[in-house]
């Protein structure tokens, strides 16, 4: 619900935070929602559950970072990559995972010292302009990006059934390897 007297761009601010704080904890996750200590004890095969645990509890062995990247469909960034990248941490702090201390652990390590943080900021104070030099190559890598979603969405129009779109994929040969359009609908324009 919208509160009446906050401005209505951070409520629309604060709930695109809250769902980038949904998908970052769904990174940590992996598998469901709880953990059976049951199945994380040999021979009993772990469950899909425990999987995901069981993967992060070998990255924090190995001393590595998990940093779960979040990147709404503006272009803007979960809280945990935005600390990351410009040292802005979340309005409110992820909650704790009840039953996944492997989780809680990669969630820590990447959030506070030693992780690091703000290395675009560190970067322009020695480098000038890398902070427009790291948007402008995030723009190119999103365009190219969306342009390879668009692509792959339109191959999987045109092999739908004929009766579903007037777009069809030419059969695989030498020398049809395009997409042609049928003119059995009329153009109109």
């Amino acid at each position: 619900s919208i509160d009446p007297t906050t401005d209505i761009q951070q409520q629309l601010s604060a709930n695109a935070e809250r769902c980038h704080q949904r998908a970052e904890r769904g990174k940590y996750r992996r598998g469901g929602d709880t953990v059976d200590d049951a199945d994380l004890s040999l021979p009993d095969p772990p469950s899909s559950k425990d999987l995901g645990e069981l993967y992060i509890g070998e990255i924090n062995r190995a001393n590595r970072l998990l940093l779960p990247v979040s990147i709404g469909p503006y272009g803007d960034f979960g809280p945990i990559f935005r600390n990351f990248l410009f040292g802005q941490g979340p309005r409110q702090p992820l909650s704790p995972f009840k039953d996944r201390p492997q989780a809680n652990l990669a969630h820590l390590r990447a959030t506070s010292h030693p992780a690091p943080f703000n290395v675009i900021t560190t970067a322009c104070t020695n480098y000038p302009r890398s902070r427009e030099h790291f948007f402008q190559k995030y723009g190119l890598h999103t365009t190219k990006a969306l342009a390879v979603l668009l692509h792959n969405s339109f191959k999987h129009i045109v092999s739908a059934p004929p009766g579903l779109t007037t777009a069809h994929r030419t059969p695989p040969g030498p020398d049809h390897s395009s997409t042609h359009i049928f003119t059995d609908t009329p153009v109109t324009g």
